[in-house]
């Protein structure tokens, strides 16, 4: 898990980057009755109880030198016996140094690495596009929303089932996780999320249907979720992106702090 940065501002960045993205992992689970989630103070693990390893989960390890192996090894016996897919997310201060070797050594596979970057808002160029955008309330915004994501990651019947599940979340306005979606005319076009927590805005789950990619709809989203964080009084605003996805993010102006690594039993 690499830090491209020795700046003092952009490690603290990178510590708020972690614990912004737990809160966002830990949101819909803890909100749903299907799930199990563990909060423990060396691991956190979230079971969804569906075939799907990126709905299954494991991060924020702080486990110490003498008992990771035993820590690794329990917990990859419990999705063993739910006969359950999962991903392991290693972040930059995840505890011990060698938790990668050690993942490795008991049986897992590295299958991503993603990039941590941020973006101080107020040095953001806006541009005027063509869309409205909702904030997910009402249930025909939370029924368009699951269907875009369901139609993004094309999942299985079980994980559209999942998905199906965000009509019974009730929403709030004060809720520091915001979901959106975006309208052409009155089609659904678009979606994306943003996290309010930990100092820093955190970016998720950006979505465009794919007839209508290549037409600054996604650049629209992150525009409206930067203002939206910038009216909450947040200044910056991070995200972990897929390395094929870099250039659209440095055009936007956000920069590279760090790496995550995606470890999965299969």
């Amino acid at each position: 898990m690499a830090i491209l940065t020795s700046s003092e501002d952009d490690l603290k960045v990178i510590t708020s980057m972690q614990e912004n993205m737990a809160a966002h992992m830990l949101f819909l689970p803890e909100r749903l009755p299907s799930c199990t989630v563990l909060r423990a103070q060396e691991i956190m693990m979230i079971d969804s109880h569906v075939q799907d390893s990126s709905l299954n989960l494991v991060f924020k390890a702080r486990l110490q030198d003498e008992n990771a192996s035993e820590v690794v090894d329990s917990t990859i016996a419990y999705f063993q016996r739910e006969q359950m897919p999962f991903s392991w997310w290693v972040c930059p201060d995840d505890m011990p140094a060698e938790l990668p070797h050690i993942l490795e050594g008991a049986g897992l596979t590295e299958t991503e690495t993603y990039v941590g970057m941020s973006l101080v808002i107020e040095h953001y160029g806006y541009e005027q596009i063509e869309l409205r955008i909702e904030r997910v309330l009402e249930s025909e915004q939370k029924e368009d929303y699951a269907n875009l994501m369901i139609e993004l990651h094309q999942r299985d019947s079980t994980a559209q089932e999942w998905y199906h599940q965000f009509q019974d979340i009730e929403f709030s306005l004060s809720d520091y996780e915001q979901f959106y979606v975006g309208y052409l005319d009155e089609t659904p076009v678009c979606a994306g999320s943003v996290t309010l927590h930990s100092d820093v805005a955190g970016i998720y789950n950006l979505v465009t249907r794919s007839r209508y990619r290549r037409r600054g709809f996604a650049t629209a989203m992150i525009q409206e979720l930067l203002i939206r964080s910038q009216e909450a009084g947040y200044a910056t605003a991070v995200l972990i992106a897929q390395k094929d996805a870099l250039g659209l993010y440095e055009k936007l102006g956000f920069e590279r702090l760090c790496e995550f690594s995606v470890f999965e039993n299969r």
